[in-house]
């Protein structure tokens, strides 16, 4: 049985973050105010859905043969840049959310994210990232309570 190493290593990678990750969770004090799922309960869920995934990946490389033509050098760097690029429009998001204000960088990265995947061009490209953003600021504004910050450019907080 052939194993894809890769894959194994970033998975067992992914199960040893979790454990440590959950090692520290369970150092989050519980104050008198908190509900049941307590201050660590957000990040035991972090903690648990990385040892699930990391132990997945690990499954996979395990019982996924290799392909019998096999990846070239060049196909796996090209998933990379992928990936890059996506963190980098996370980043933009990230740079412009304080000054276009939560709902207008939401739909900017939405509508980047789809572009970026390939959807086609056209109207379809603003109105679904416009709505999007606006069942994100609906749920965490009004179903919520979560207050999510203005935008610099418009003078809001």
């Amino acid at each position: 049985m052939k194993v894809q190493r890769g894959d194994f290593a970033l998975g067992l990678a992914a199960v040893v973050l979790a454990a440590a990750w959950l090692r520290l969770a369970d150092g989050i004090p519980d104050s008198l105010l908190s509900d049941a799922v307590g201050a660590a309960g957000l990040p035991r869920a972090v903690g648990w859905t990385l040892a699930g995934v990391g132990t997945l990946l690990c499954a996979r490389s395990v019982l996924r043969a290799p392909s019998a033509q096999g990846e070239g050098a060049s196909a796996g760097w090209r998933a990379h840049l992928r990936a890059l690029g996506l963190l980098a429009i996370l980043f933009g998001y990230l740079l412009l959310a304080p000054w276009l204000g939560y709902a207008a960088a939401t739909a900017a990265l939405l509508a980047a994210g789809a572009a970026y995947a390939g959807a086609p061009r056209g109207r379809m490209l603003v109105i679904v990232p416009v709505l999007g953003a606006l069942v994100f600021w609906l749920l965490f504004v009004h179903a919520f309570g979560i207050p999510m910050p203005g935008s610099v450019l418009l003078g809001g907080a």
